[in-house]
């Protein structure tokens, strides 16, 4: 569970975005000029929760605390981080994605409903032929290459990551 203070941060952030605000902008305005009161660990938890809101809220009860709603889109999150069959697919069908898209393709893949709702892998550009050596220092992570740019990117796993399926 989540620590209060990162909660309630982002349910102040939550209020920003309900008046208009894109959510990446909110957290940039609230999280800069909090640098020197927040640790980086804090405000990695912050983005997180709000980012896990957003990815779980069709799945909340909107009659919640936000603080309430963040919190069970967290558990939400971790439950899928640990078994992503956790939740059907026709529930994800139903849930994942809009209903104008739903329309608009004959069958929505569950592989790929899947897929939206797993944490995004951070990627990290490196210079040509630094990949290893990056990888190496930073620990939990694993070198990549694309074939048309190759030893372009690493990819690092946090605790609550996984390797992608392929």
């Amino acid at each position: 569970m989540a620590e209060a203070n990162i909660i309630n941060h982002a349910a102040r952030i939550l209020k920003l975005v309900q008046t208009g605000t894109p959510a990446d902008v909110a957290l940039r305005e609230s999280l800069v000029p909090s640098r020197l009161l927040a640790s980086t660990g804090e405000r990695r938890g912050i983005s997180r929760a709000v980012f896990t809101y957003f990815r779980w809220w069709r799945w909340l009860d909107q009659k919640s605390s936000p603080q309430k709603q963040l919190e069970a889109a967290l558990a939400m999150q971790d439950r899928y981080n640990k078994d992503n069959e956790c939740i059907k697919a026709e529930a994800l069908a139903a849930l994942a994605v809009p209903d104008w898209l739903k329309a608009e393709m004959d069958q929505v893949p569950t592989g790929w409903l899947q897929q939206l709702q797993r944490e995004p892998t951070l990627w990290i550009r490196t210079k040509q032929g630094l990949g290893a050596k990056v990888s190496a220092s930073l620990g939990n992570c694993t070198p990549d290459s694309l074939p048309q740019f190759p030893a372009l990117s690493s990819q690092l796993f946090g605790p609550h990551r996984s390797l992608p399926h392929a």
